[in-house]
């Protein structure tokens, strides 16, 4: 899957994923619904993006597209005299309120090998390398308050914005995934639980089923039956090359007409 086509599918898979959480606030950060778009999705580059980066641009798209909106910067990188402190990702007027916009797109694990004091501890990236907590400490303490610092000032005198008058949201979606055959109770959007995760001896559990590795891009693809699938054997091999570098695969899996999504981990 590339080009146009795979931009597609990654844009119907970004809008079909549901903010993280419903309630208005989480650890005081609050979030903001963006109506979906039926236009076709038009990319503002030919140049390869990192996933985290398409994303951004999916919600340009958006912003664009909604009602009374007006879009006045992206990716807005903040400098302390030569030195890049942070960057802004949305300044934009909607129904002529200013809005500072945070966007997240992650993929976490509920954890269980270890305990922990707060429930939200649990979720974990599929390489253990991020967590949910971290990721709402940053925003809270770092890219969020970063609109106040007083390099903002002089961006925000050019595009006539006041400091007071605007409202800060993020933009948080996931991807969540349980262990294999186990029922998680969340404060989170349930309906974000899209799959679940297993060890590779677990594997053995769906040796006749068939299966395929997306690319990262793809990870933001709705699963289909229009992918090339591979066998258990060929399938084990390239995990276990990829687990040789602490790297936890995400699978289709596939029986019948049945397509689920998990992530074979290394740990």
């Amino acid at each position: 899957m590339t080009g146009a086509a795979l931009l597609y599918k990654m844009f119907e898979g970004y809008q079909s994923t549901e903010l993280l959480w419903n309630d208005n606030e989480l650890n005081n950060l609050k979030q903001l619904k963006l109506q979906s778009s039926f236009e076709e999705f038009k990319p503002k580059t030919s140049k390869k993006l990192r996933l985290g980066k398409w994303v951004e641009q999916f919600v340009s798209f958006l912003i664009q597209n909604q009602k009374k909106s007006e879009l006045l910067a992206e990716s807005i990188q903040i400098k302390n005299g030569k030195i890049t402190i942070g960057e802004l990702d949305f300044l934009y007027v909607q129904n002529k309120n200013p809005i500072h916009l945070e966007v997240v797109y992650k993929f976490y694990l509920y954890d269980t090998a270890k305990k922990y004091d707060n429930p939200l501890e649990h979720w974990i990236g599929p390489n253990r390398k991020d967590a949910l907590t971290l990721k709402l400490d940053k925003l809270k303490e770092k890219q969020l308050p970063l609109l106040y610092h007083e390099a903002c000032t002089e961006i925000l005198k050019q595009l006539n914005l006041r400091l007071q008058n605007i409202k800060q949201y993020v933009h948080f979606k996931a991807q969540l995934f349980v262990p294999y055959n186990t029922n998680v109770n969340t404060s989170l959007n349930e309906n974000c639980i899209v799959g679940f995760y297993l060890s590779i001896e677990q594997l053995d559990i769906f040796k006749n089923h068939l299966f395929y590795i997306p690319t990262k891009l793809e990870w933001l693809v709705l699963p289909n039956d229009a992918v090339n699938w591979l066998g258990y054997d060929e399938t084990k091999y390239i995990i276990e090359e990829q687990h040789k570098r602490n790297q936890s695969p995400l699978l289709w899996v596939k029986q019948g007409n049945t397509i689920e999504k998990c992530f074979v981990v290394w740990w």
